[in-house]
């Protein structure tokens, strides 16, 4: 109740980080007992519906690529799969349930699974870019405004007037478009290419809840840790960690045989994860308190521009080429909001040599 403003903008950023770790646990948790009912046939809504559906089930749940040996090609050598099936078409024209009536969605669904996933996902890349665009003229606008006013007395305070809102969306945007690319390949890519093609779609929630344990628990710890430790320190050693992560997935052949290894990438990645978002949302509290909102919607807009422009990529390129994206957008976002934070920590030295 007696805190400065700074300091209760701070601790509210950090529940508000762990409620998006909480709800991906819980998420992930929620989906595996769906699963479970669903496959165990607990008397769950259309579980024990199977009639003209079981001959193709496993076909529905076989979307790999073979080898000569018969056997599924998985991790960075997998690719789309590319098939011609009538299923869809067959459930929608109700020849493969028990409905007699046509659905108001036929027209959608029978333009084919794949298809009518990558509408959903184009459209919503439409509406990142335009939340995009709009928080830009929203900051365009607060900016001329600020200009007009003058800075704020907490930013002369502590030395930022070079240092706008402009600036941070600059240096810092192309690592939020990172954290979306990367989020999107391991909620997408990772755990479809790697752990459900190796291990079943049954052990997806366990790799999700390893993944959100550690974020929340780097978010938590490390929010506090940043008081005591400098920050391009941090951004190097989650720079070399990712690294190392990325270069273990385009190199592995995942196999049933080594299933905790799977857990422990996806609890490293949450850990890589974790440390990017409270990098970015640290950045926002300490320096522009005043102006979370103006600062944290366009880099929230390019996060989803990258969770969106990843899914609808989807089902077109190979892992081995996204993985190699993920390198090249890891090694050119990473050096400007370096090179921001060392900026920053200049002037703070700074303005207490002057005090």
């Amino acid at each position: 109740m007696f805190c400065k403003r700074e300091q209760k903008v701070r601790r509210l950023a950090r529940w508000f980080r762990a409620s998006q770790d909480l709800g991906l646990i819980v998420g992930a948790l929620l989906a595996s007992v769906l699963l479970v009912c669903n496959g165990s046939d607990w008397s769950c809504s259309g579980a024990g519906d199977t009639r003209n559906g079981s001959a193709t089930a496993p076909q529905l749940r076989d979307f790999f690529n073979r080898n000569e040996h018969g056997e599924r090609i998985c991790g960075a050598d997998m690719c789309p799969l590319r098939v011609q099936t009538p299923l869809v078409a067959d459930w929608a024209n109700g020849s493969g349930s028990s409905f007699t009536q046509r659905s108001i969605y036929v027209g959608f669904i029978e333009s084919g699974a794949r298809a009518g996933g990558q509408s959903l996902l184009w459209l919503y890349v439409l509406f990142s870019l335009v939340s995009l665009i709009l928080s830009l003229v929203a900051v365009v606008g607060r900016a001329h405004g600020a200009a007009f006013m003058g800075s704020s007395r907490q930013e002369r305070s502590l030395g930022l007037r070079d240092v706008s809102i402009t600036d941070t969306l600059l240096f810092a945007g192309p690592l939020a478009y990172f954290v979306g690319t990367e989020q999107a390949y391991m909620l997408g890519d990772f755990l479809r290419a790697f752990v459900s093609c190796s291990l079943g779609i049954g052990m997806i929630a366990g790799a999700m809840v390893g993944m959100g344990l550690m974020q929340l628990i780097v978010s938590c710890t490390l929010s506090m840790l940043l008081r005591h430790v400098k920050r391009i320190v941090v951004i190097l050693a989650g720079f070399f960690f990712h690294s190392c992560l990325l270069l273990a997935l385009s190199s592995w052949k995942p196999s049933n045989d080594d299933s905790a290894l799977f857990y422990v990438i996806a609890a490293s990645w949450g850990a890589c994860n974790g440390m990017w978002e409270t990098l970015l949302l640290s950045l926002v509290t300490l320096n522009h308190a005043n102006h979370v909102t103006e600062v944290s919607a366009p880099l929230q807009a390019l996060r989803f521009l990258g969770l969106g422009i990843t899914f609808a990529g989807h089902g077109f390129l190979c892992e081995s080429l996204k993985i190699i994206a993920l390198v090249v957008l890891l090694v050119i976002s990473v050096p400007p909001y370096a090179t921001l934070e060392i900026r920053l920590e200049a002037q703070r030295k700074a303005t207490l040599i002057s005090l």
